[in-house]
C-alpha cells in the first residue's frame, strides 16, 4: 500500500508542482520547497497508514452513523488552520538556512 500511495499519489503531485515551481521561481528556493513537499508527502503517507489493517473500500459502510455535515466542517477548519501554520513555518524556514535544516530533519524524523 505504501508503494502504491507513493507511486499514484505523491509522485504525480510532486512532479506537477516541481515543474511549476521550477518554471516560475529561482532554482534554489524552488528546490528547497520541493524537498519540503517530498518530506511532507512521505510523512502524510506514513500517518495515513498508521495502524492500517484492511484493504480500503472492502468493508461495508453503514450510512447515517456519521454526522458528515458536522465532521466535514470541523475537518475543513482544522485543515485551514494547519495549512496556514505550515505556510508560515516554511516561509520562515526558507529564508533561514539553519531553520530549513531543522524543519527538514524534524519532518524526516517524524516520518521515520
Amino acid at each position: 500500500m505504501r508503494k502504491s500511495l507513493f507511486a499514484l499519489v505523491v509522485a504525480p503531485i510532486l512532479l506537477a508542482w516541481a515543474a511549476l515551481f521550477l518554471a516560475i521561481w529561482p532554482t534554489g528556493p524552488a528546490a528547497r520547497h520541493i524537498v519540503i513537499l517530498m518530506a511532507a508527502g512521505f510523512l502524510m503517507v506514513q500517518f495515513s497508514l498508521k495502524g492500517f489493517r484492511k484493504i480500503p473500500f472492502a468493508c461495508s459502510y453503514l450510512p447515517g452513523k456519521a454526522n458528515m455535515h458536522v465532521k466535514l466542517g470541523l475537518y475543513a477548519i482544522g485543515f485551514l488552520f494547519i495549512t496556514t501554520q505550515a505556510i508560515e513555518l516554511e516561509y520562515w524556514a526558507l529564508r533561514n538556512t539553519s531553520a530549513y535544516t531543522v524543519l527538514l530533519s524534524v519532518l524526516l524524523a517524524f516520518s521515520a
